[in-house]
């Protein structure tokens, strides 16, 4: 896949989807050609461009994963001991990293639970995301990858068949559950960025529409900004505040977590009405 800088001037081409590495880059300023990048590498290069370099979440001489920014246009670009190191190896396992609003987002696992931390492009951190307490599915999935990696395709039927019906008897709405099933496969058996996710569905026919879900909190329940950085880094239509005022209302749940017929009723007339101010319908 070929992924652009936010600023346009950089093309970054990987190969191996599922474990990939950067294979050649173009500098569309310059109006170079494309130009090998790094090719002499068995490991996982995982990331994105930021300024003039590509920060990436790599296993080369770290099993466990560091944090790199690779410069584009220097000469020591394959060497990884020339590689800017923004985190080290550590005991926590790092799965990826996504660039929103100008800091980097880090998803690690820690003592079988998943962190999230924000950090800024130098490395320095800024805030840990609170997530659910240790012990969650990603846990179970983590440890059991070496194992499943080896059934092969048949993990799109454990997927997209056997999690994602689960997940649907649990009484997940089954647009949330195919979302879930999905990120769990390329979370637990790829090391895609997640990003490419949202910009092949953008290079395809589909159009898409982002629903900011709140931050748990007991007196505010706001979107991460986050949210709204992605939906303007691809240029996406956003509703940020449906679900925040569905959560506050108890009337228009069915239980804790759900909407009930009034609460999606109210959800998808916010979302015709976006979809009319984005010329959609």
């Amino acid at each position: 896949y070929v992924e652009a800088s936010s600023d346009g001037r950089w093309l970054v081409a990987s190969h191996r989807l599922g474990s990939p590495i950067p294979v050649a880059v173009r500098d569309l300023a310059a109006g170079g050609s494309w130009r090998t990048f790094i090719t002499d590498c068995t490991g996982t290069i995982a990331g994105h461009v930021v300024g003039d370099e590509l920060i990436a979440v790599t296993d080369v001489d770290a099993p466990r994963g560091r944090l790199v920014a690779i410069p584009l246009d220097a000469e020591t670009r394959t060497d990884p001991s020339a590689w800017r190191e923004l985190l080290p190896e550590t005991d926590a396992v790092l799965r990826s990293v996504e660039v929103i609003a100008g800091h980097l987002y880090v998803s690690e696992l820690v003592d079988t639970a998943a962190r999230v931390r924000i950090l800024t492009t130098d490395g320095d951190v800024v805030e840990d995301v609170p997530l659910p307490d240790a012990g969650a599915l990603a846990a179970v999935l983590h440890f059991t990858a070496p194992w499943l990696l080896g059934f092969g395709n048949w993990n799109l039927v454990l997927f997209f068949v056997l999690l994602l019906g689960a997940a649907v008897l649990l009484s997940v709405p089954i647009g949330f559950a195919f979302g879930l099933a999905t990120l769990a496969y390329l979370a637990t058996l790829t090391r895609t960025p997640l990003t490419v996710v949202v910009s092949r569905i953008d290079e395809g026919m589909s159009s898409l529409i982002l629903l900011a879900v709140p931050r748990p909190s007991l007196f505010d329940m706001k979107p991460d900004p986050g949210y709204a950085a992605l939906a303007s880094q691809y240029r996406l239509p956003i509703e940020s505040g449906i679900l925040a005022t569905l959560e506050a209302d108890r009337s228009k749940k069915s239980d804790a977590i759900h909407p009930n017929a009034k609460g999606y009723r109210e959800m998808a007339e916010a979302i015709a009405a976006l979809m009319h101010k984005a010329g959609a319908i």
